[in-house]
């Protein structure tokens, strides 16, 4: 994950802050970027890092590492194992044939297609 766009910003928004305080508020805001450049990316690692403790609460058994590989992190996922025995996951219960049946007459306002034609007069 490149953290350079985030940190750009935070700068940008900082040096458009001082421009409204005149020329010197805007030389400050420059010589105070360098050094909350480091606080503005430790700040964001943090964030990811407790966002990876919440995903990795609700993925249990598997999870989600972070790797710092020079200035920005690096997601390593080990996905929770999967076993054809596991029951799957019912998202709905399941729904009988007449109410399926009840809710087509309803929105076509006419009979369900699957029943039996009527008997000629």
């Amino acid at each position: 994950m490149n953290f350079t766009p985030y940190v750009d910003y935070l700068r940008y928004e900082l040096t458009a802050a001082a421009d409204g305080y005149g020329h010197e508020a805007r030389e400050l805001a420059d010589r105070l970027a360098g050094p909350l450049e480091s606080a503005a990316r430790f700040a964001l690692l943090g964030a990811v890092s407790a966002a990876m403790g919440e995903v990795n609460r609700r993925l249990a058994p598997g999870s989600v590492a972070i790797r710092l590989r020079g200035l920005d992190p690096e997601f390593e996922v080990t996905p929770p194992p999967w076993s054809p025995l596991t029951e799957p996951v019912v998202l709905a219960p399941p729904v009988h044939q007449a109410c399926l049946d009840d809710v087509f007459r309803v929105v076509t306002g006419g009979p369900d297609p699957t029943d039996d034609p009527p008997a000629p007069a």
